[in-house]
């Protein structure tokens, strides 16, 4: 994809650099820890292994959130005797409809 900020003389070096700066990081992190309370937020707590499985990680600048738990999945679609809980949609859809609101 070519960069479209060149002709106001931004390189995709600096677009890169800005993007693996520490303050931008920090943003990741702290908007994938609010993602993650949420997301806890509106899980079943039948057991707490499912919602102490929902974690936040860092690869270097890379930031993601997600639940460990082995029944991850089931929670998530359901199966013939668990019904869709889906709380990792709802987050998804949660942080959509904020980002919009915002724009």
């Amino acid at each position: 994809m070519p960069n479209q900020f060149e002709q106001y003389g931004i390189s995709q070096d600096d677009i890169d650099e800005a993007l693996t700066s520490q303050e931008v990081i920090d943003a990741k992190v702290e908007l994938a820890n609010e993602a993650a309370d949420y997301w806890r937020s509106v899980s079943p707590r039948d057991t707490d292994d499912y919602h102490d499985s929902i974690k936040v990680e860092q690869n270097g600048s890379d930031v993601s959130v997600g639940a460990y738990d082995p029944a991850a999945n089931i929670i998530e679609y359901g199966n013939e005797k668990t019904p869709e809980f889906a709380p990792r949609a709802q987050t998804e859809a949660h942080f959509e409809a904020r980002r919009k609101t915002s724009s």
